[in-house]
């Protein structure tokens, strides 16, 4: 009952937006989620092999861990379309407090920058669903399991391989099954106002770039 209507809500508040876009996610903290909450995920995931039968999980046990797990798919995503490694201090020493600040680049820049960014899903959606999904990691509750399916389809949408291979900026073509329908037009203009943006936020970081062989994107034009 509760799964029917569930998918009644998901589908109105889908079409509600013209299917483009969807409403802004909400996270925030239920008292019923403690620490023994999380504890109890994380021991249905280490010992999911000794479990006899599927009725013997607790599902809802499991699912903070997997919104977890999207959140950290979402941060890698972004760092392997822009094709850094890690952004460092003076020291060498990673800056914890810019691990999210891919999409928030790309986002901001996207229109107002001599390189182009062409994703399957609108820049905003993933925006917001990166940081329903890193709100939920610090302030973590169990409800709305039908925005948890709706983002995990949008997931899906953006990695979606592409139907034909695609011609680079070296003249050859590529179809690769790791990564989405996701392509760069003016890559090196990308990477240098990447790392002048990184200055604004810390003058003393160093962006350690991945080569370009392992950017997950199709790059039309360096």
């Amino acid at each position: 009952m509760m799964s029917d209507f569930e998918m009644l809500v998901a589908t109105y508040e889908y079409n509600k937006q013209n299917q483009n876009t969807f409403p802004s996610l909400l996270c925030g903290v239920r008292k019923n989620i403690t620490p023994f909450d999380l504890k109890n995920a994380v021991n249905e995931l280490i010992f999911l092999e000794k479990c006899n039968s599927v009725s013997d999980l607790e599902f809802r046990d499991i699912q903070p861990c997997a919104m977890m797990v999207m959140r950290q798919m979402l941060e890698l995503m972004g760092k392997n379309i822009i094709g850094y490694d890690s952004i460092n201090d003076a020291n060498g020493y990673l800056i914890k407090n810019m691990t999210q600040i891919a999409w928030t680049f790309l986002c901001k820049k996207k229109n107002k920058s001599t390189w182009k960014l062409c994703t399957p899903i609108d820049l905003n959606n993933i925006d917001k669903l990166n940081k329903w999904a890193n709100g939920y990691v610090h302030n973590p509750w169990i409800g709305r399991s039908y925005v948890r399916a709706f983002a995990l389809e949008c997931i899906w949408y953006l990695m979606k391989p592409v139907a034909s291979p695609i011609t680079i900026y070296d003249g050859t073509s590529h179809l690769r099954t790791t990564y989405g329908d996701i392509r760069i037009d003016g890559y090196n203009s990308l990477k240098l106002e990447f790392e002048a943006y990184i200055k604004t936020k810390k003058s003393d970081a160093v962006v350690k770039w991945k080569q370009i062989s392992e950017v997950e994107a199709y790059i039309l034009k360096m």
